[in-house]
């Protein structure tokens, strides 16, 4: 709040706490910094881009939709490198699956 007025909405996800641009490099130790706080497997910035649109995937998103939101000129780049299966999704198709054989049987 003690910064609203000199804060400068640039509509990006990283920046300074007025709202200006941060060099990679701040941004690296940024995410390093919040990895390094967290239980788990270390990760970085790009595996948040990998996160993003997995998620997107997750929850419907159409796949030229998030090919452009994330600026591939293929969309064999997203579907084959950016898209992974979580095993939260492994899950729901064998229950699916499960489901299935039920009515089936």
């Amino acid at each position: 709040m003690l910064l609203a007025n000199l804060f400068e909405d640039r509509n990006v996800i990283f920046c300074t706490e007025k709202g200006n641009y941060i060099t990679s490099s701040q941004l690296i130790a940024y995410v390093k910094k919040i990895s390094d706080q967290m239980k788990g497997q270390p990760f970085n910035v790009h595996d948040l881009r990998h996160t993003y649109v997995t998620r997107l995937f997750e929850y419907g998103e159409d796949p030229k939709k998030v090919q452009a939101l994330v600026g591939h000129s293929s969309i064999k780049t997203t579907m084959d490198i950016y898209t992974h299966i979580t095993d939260e999704e492994k899950r729901k198709s064998v229950s699916s699956l499960d489901m299935l054989h039920s009515e089936i049987g």
